[in-house]
Order: C-alpha cells, then sequence, then structure tokens
C-alpha cells in the first residue's frame, strides 16, 4: 500500500467518522425534541440496518464482478451526505423512516467496500495491522469532533449541524479519489453465488452468529447512552465528554489488536472482548451516576477497538481474494442486522422498564455470545506467527482443545471444493 493510499483511505475514515460523531450522540436527542418516542427512535435505526443489510451482498458481488471499489465508495458517500440537507425540513414520521433507509443503504454500502479496498491493498500476513493503522484516523476525528462541539456548542444548532454532516460525508467521498484501484484476482462467474459458497463455511457462518450478537448488544448500549446519560442529568457537554472518553481510548487498542493478531492469532483478543462486553453492559444497569458512566467508558478499547479490526482480519483470513468484496458484504450484512435488532429491542425495554434495564437485558444476550466464542469458536489463522515454542502454553489457554483443526485449514478446503 502507498503512501497515497493511506493518505485516501484514511481521509476517507476521518471524514466520515467526524460525521458520525455529529450523528450518534447528538441527532437521537434531535429527534426526542420532536417529541418522538425511544420505540420511534429505534425504528429509524432499524429501517437503516434492514435497507442497508438487504442490499450488503448484491452491492458487495457487483463490486467483485465490476471489480472496481472506488466508484460505489465515492458516490455512495456523497449520496449520504445529501440525505442530511434535508433532515431539518422533515417532521413525518413516515419521511424520516424513508430518510434512514436511504441512508442506510448507502452508509453500510460505501463502508464495506472501503474496507474491501483497504485489504485489496494491503500487505499478505499484515491486514490486522494495515487496517488498524488506517481505522484509527476514523476514532482520531470522532475525538476531535466531540471536543470541538464541547467547546463551541453553537455548532449543534439545527441550523448548522446538519450542513456540517453533510460536507463531511461529501469530503469522505471525495478522498478515496487519492487511492489506486488493484486488480483482484481470480475469476467470478456469478454474482450472488459466491455468497453462497461463503455461508456453507461452518466457522464463517458461527463468526457471523457471534458478531450479530455481540454487535446487537453493543450498538443497542451505546447507541441509548445520550439518552440515559441525559436521563441522569447529564448536558450535553458532559455527553460530549463520555463519547470523547471512549472513542479516544479506541486508538491505542486498536492500533496494538491489529499487531497482536497478525502476530499471535485472532482468537485470544476475541477471547477478551466477548468476556467484557457483558461486565460492561452490566455495570452501566447496576450505576445510576453520570461520572461512573464514565469510567466505562474505558472499556470501549477492549470492546469496540477489537471488534472492529478483528472482524474484518477474520473474515479475510477464510474468504479467498474473488470474493474479498461479498465477504466484507456478508460481515456488514451481519452488522446491519444487529444495527436495526439491537436499538430497537433496546427501545423496547427501554419504554416499558426503563432505560436502565435495557442493559441488563443487553448484558444477558452479550453473555450469550461469550459463551459461543469460548466453546465453538476457532481461530482463523493456521499458524500465527508468535505461536512459538516458548508460548504454546498461551496458544493452549486460547485454544478450543477439542477443535484443533483451524478455520483457515477449514476455508482452503471449501475453496478447493468451490473450485
Amino acid at each position: 500500500m502507498t503512501l497515497r493510499d493511506r493518505l485516501g483511505l484514511s481521509a476517507y475514515y476521518f471524514f466520515s467518522f467526524a460525521a458520525v460523531a455529529l450523528v450518534a450522540p447528538f441527532v437521537p436527542l434531535y429527534l426526542r425534541s420532536l417529541g418522538l418516542t425511544y420505540t420511534q427512535i429505534g425504528t429509524f435505526g432499524m429501517a437503516s440496518a434492514l435497507c442497508g443489510a438487504a442490499m450488503q451482498v448484491p452491492v458487495g458481488s457487483l463490486s467483485d464482478h465490476l471489480r472496481r471499489r472506488r466508484p460505489f465508495v465515492i458516490l455512495g458517500a456523497l449520496a449520504l451526505g445529501s440525505i442530511y440537507v434535508f433532515f431539518p425540513e422533515i417532521r413525518s414520521y413516515c419521511a424520516f423512516i424513508a430518510l434512514y433507509g436511504l441512508a442506510g443503504i448507502l452508509a453500510y454500502s460505501s463502508s464495506a467496500i472501503a474496507g474491501a479496498l483497504a485489504v485489496d491493498l494491503a500487505q499478505s500476513g499484515r491486514t490486522g495491522t494495515i487496517f488498524a493503522g488506517i481505522r484509527i484516523w476514523g476514532s482520531l476525528s470522532f475525538v476531535l469532533m466531540l471536543a470541538v462541539t464541547t467547546i463551541a456548542p453553537g455548532l449543534l444548532a439545527v441550523r448548522l449541524i446538519f450542513p456540517l454532516i453533510a460536507s463531511l460525508y461529501a469530503l469522505s467521498g471525495l478522498s478515496v479519489l487519492l487511492v489506486r484501484e488493484k486488480g483482484i484476482s481470480g475469476p467470478v462467474k456469478a454474482r450472488l453465488g459466491g455468497a453462497g459458497r461463503l455461508l456453507k463455511h461452518p466457522d464463517l457462518m458461527l463468526f457471523l452468529v457471534v458478531y450479530f450478537l455481540y454487535m446487537a448488544c453493543l450498538m443497542g448500549g451505546t447507541g441509548n447512552l445520550s439518552l440515559y446519560l441525559n436521563e441522569m442529568g447529564a448536558g450535553k457537554r458532559f455527553i460530549s465528554l463520555a463519547f470523547i472518553t471512549s472513542a479516544g481510548i479506541e486508538i491505542p487498542f486498536m492500533l496494538k489488536a491489529g499487531a497482536f493478531a497478525d502476530r499471535y492469532g485472532r482468537r485470544p483478543l476475541l477471547v477478551v472482548a466477548s468476556l467484557v462486553l457483558p461486565f460492561r453492559l452490566f455495570c452501566y444497569f447496576l450505576i445510576h451516576t453520570p461520572w461512573l458512566v464514565l469510567t466505562l467508558q474505558l472499556m470501549h478499547g477492549l470492546t469496540f477497538s477489537i471488534i472492529t479490526v478483528i472482524s474484518m482480519a477474520y473474515v479475510t483470513d477464510i474468504v479467498p481474494p474473488q470474493l474479498r468484496a461479498t465477504g466484507q458484504g456478508l460481515l456488514s450484512l451481519t452488522l446491519a442486522l444487529s444495527a436495526a435488532v439491537g436499538p430497537v429491542l433496546a427501545g423496547w425495554v427501554g419504554d416499558r422498564a426503563g432505560l436502565h434495564a435495557l442493559y441488563a437485558v443487553l448484558g444477558g444476550i452479550a453473555s450469550v455470545s461469550c459463551l459461543l466464542v469460548l466453546l465453538f469458536l476457532r481461530e482463523s489463522l493456521p499458524e500465527p506467527p508468535l505461536l512459538t515454542s516458548h508460548n504454546r502454553g498461551w496458544a493452549r489457554l486460547m485454544a478450543v482443545p477439542w477443535l484443533r483443526k483451524s478455520a483457515m485449514a477449514g476455508a482452503e478446503e471449501g475453496n478447493c471444493r468451490g473450485r
């Protein structure tokens, strides 16, 4: 990957996550100020996610078929930015549903293809390290944007925030013009046949189930955090500080996670992330003070950072190069479905039992995901480079004793059958 490629992809994540820093914590507050219920706000997220999910495999397969990435990313980001121009004029529930649905298609598709583009350009054996080095610019911009809104809260005025979101998404798309396309090796005979073949792989299917449960809980919890803090009496500046804390801790963890996973394998970090998430969610349920919630945001590095980097690397290990965008489309589809279920479930529980109760429910679901990882999920790298004779004890600790064969070995068999 050349410096120009790194610059273009890093800028894409920088500008797009600067926009997310405004959308995630503050747009729900804006919608709530219009008189919408927690459940209604949750259904907007569901509409976005379901529409996005429906298009992930077709878009990914089309990208593989055409062997092009950049047009999907650039046009998707530009169109996504244009949507937010119309937000201040909308009051109808149905109109919000339509806009969120379209936004979901554009956001999930452009993000998935951007990930495939990054993997195309990454050096073999360093997928986790290279992707983490690019993705941290998204976390950095998230922190910087929230810091700016803390210093200048006037930017959160309705007349300013939505044009700013639109501009940031447009800049993210234009940044990809710097990135070169790289040829995708191997023929792709059918647009959707590749997805069906990938879904027959048992390790990939199990990982997607784990990823769905994990992200539904994580997004259901973090998606309602601004409302939870607001209910506790926290102001907008404190809410910004809470998100700055979580995004700030992402950066070092994300860098270390990518390098660690390339050396020691994917499973050890997945074990850590799966153990920390239910603990974090149950703690949100038990405490009711904004400052204590702030301390729990430090666990974001052990949950979000790890799952973001390792999910990309795990799928890349299993999927053949000529179906890379299809594989990332399946991952993005799973993310979109979890984004549909998590916020709606959380909103439904929040309306009936209070916002604190939703964290107990999500913590229970996250525990199921944890058990699946501990008992069944296999390593995707056949021989992680640094699991040498002097640290086999660590390998045995993190391995599933009765599942000796690596996921990658199974992938090779599946690829051979597919060919």
